[in-house]
């Protein structure tokens, strides 16, 4: 049985401060592990290193914000992906919520576009003044390949920072995590072996870091059904010091932030409502909005 939990509660309690301008937030992705094969189930976390300059000293998800090669190769996978539900999921509700925000163009700062010229193209100091603007830059360039990009960052975030790839059988080839290379270009992992790996992959949540935070990310989680080694655990770049399997209420009792604790919620309802693994009819979707979160729930698009 699923107890109620007060997320919202939860989430503005804490005081915030308008310290830093407004950041426009950069896509992120955060892949969410989890082993069903015994009861309770079992989900991979991470520690954070104690000098992270993000949520430092505390458990979390793999994951981390979309970068320019996540995007590249998403246009090798575009093609077959573009008709995955999984797509079309991750896709929903997206534009709206860029429009409103640069409705409120007058708060923007030429730092807070630095996150989408990196991935655009966009000049740095570039503030819309309205949505008019907003559609002649540019900036749905890359919508198309956004879906796969998010799912390529998530996997690539994983691997990084924990050293699990969720293509064994091509482990022996992939490139060293200091590489340029990306550990799930076409050359390690062929597009049939790809577009499975998709299937077993569902959206779960979306929420966005509140103003007033030096780093804002729009971050997916997304949920991965492990069928592979029991107990496995490994070693990625440093921003993880450690990493382990610990079942929802071993989670509950680590240090995490507020976000991370509504996020295991959401895992434990999903399971608990629909035991059988599939992509959930609506989506939680966690925003900032009147110096307060708020709960949209996205309904989940049909692929046509």
């Amino acid at each position: 049985m699923v107890h109620s939990f007060d997320r919202l509660k939860l989430l503005n309690g804490k005081d915030r401060s308008d310290k830093h301008p407004l950041i426009h937030p950069r896509d992120a992705a955060s892949l969410l592990v989890i082993d069903r094969r015994h009861s309770p189930f079992k989900i991979l976390m991470g520690l954070r290193h104690q000098k992270s300059s993000f949520m430092p000293d505390v458990y979390v998800f793999p994951g981390g914000a979309l970068d320019l090669a996540d995007l590249n190769l998403a246009e090798n996978y575009l093609p077959d992906f573009a008709q995955q539900p999984l797509q079309t999921a991750i896709l929903s509700g997206r534009d709206s919520y860029l429009l409103n925000t640069y409705q409120e163009s007058e708060l923007f700062t030429p730092a807070s576009s630095q996150g989408l010229s990196r991935l655009t193209g966009i000049p740095d100091n570039f503030s819309p003044s309205s949505k008019q603007e907003l559609a002649n830059s540019g900036l749905y360039s890359t919508q198309r390949e956004l879906g796969a990009g998010l799912v390529l960052c998530a996997l690539r975030e994983l691997y990084e920072e924990t050293g699990l790839h969720l293509a064994p059988d091509v482990m022996e080839n992939l490139p060293n995590t200091s590489s340029l290379s990306h550990p799930f270009s076409s050359h390690c992992l062929p597009s049939d072996q790809f577009i499975p790996l998709f299937e077993n992959i569902i959206f779960l949540s979306r929420a966005i870091t509140p103003p007033g935070i030096k780093h804002r990310f729009d971050t997916r989680f997304f949920l991965h059904d492990y069928e592979g080694p029991v107990g496995w655990t490994g070693n990625g770049d440093n921003e993880l010091v450690k990493t382990a399997w610990v079942s929802f209420e071993e989670a509950l009792s680590l240090k995490i932030h507020p976000m991370t604790r509504v996020i295991l919620e959401d895992v434990n309802e999903h399971l608990s409502c629909l035991p059988a693994f599939k992509q959930p009819d609506k989506v939680s979707f966690y925003q900032y909005s009147e110096k307060r979160f708020q709960i949209e729930s996205i309904e989940m698009e049909t692929p046509s």
